[in-house]
């Protein structure tokens, strides 16, 4: 997500369940999850993000200009495969994935 000025961006264990804002799906105690919080022009944004859906975010941010598209996630893999491939999408994520949630 790219909005103006980007306040925290952190990875952190949850304490309660919380619902993904791309997916919807449940992230469940105990489970890493990437949050991030900011400002854009005078309103403030909160976004929770599960471990598969920040990876995707980040792999959609590196191949464009520094963003990704909340709610698009899947369409942006989708596309990023027919460009380069399942085999290389999966790489790539794992790889981000591994640099993301270190723990």
């Amino acid at each position: 997500m790219c909005h103006g000025q980007i306040i925290f961006d952190r990875v952190q264990r949850a304490q309660k369940k919380h619902q993904c804002g791309e997916c919807r799906r449940q992230i469940e105690p105990g489970r890493l999850y990437r949050t991030q919080g900011g400002r854009d022009g005078g309103d403030h944004y909160f976004l929770k993000l599960c471990k598969r859906c920040a990876t995707s975010a980040e792999l959609d941010a590196e191949e464009s200009d520094g963003c990704f598209a909340l709610g698009g996630l899947r369409d942006a893999m989708k596309e990023a495969a027919n460009w380069s491939g399942w085999k290389s999408v999966r790489a790539d994520l794992r790889r981000i994935r591994d640099r993301l949630f270190k723990n």
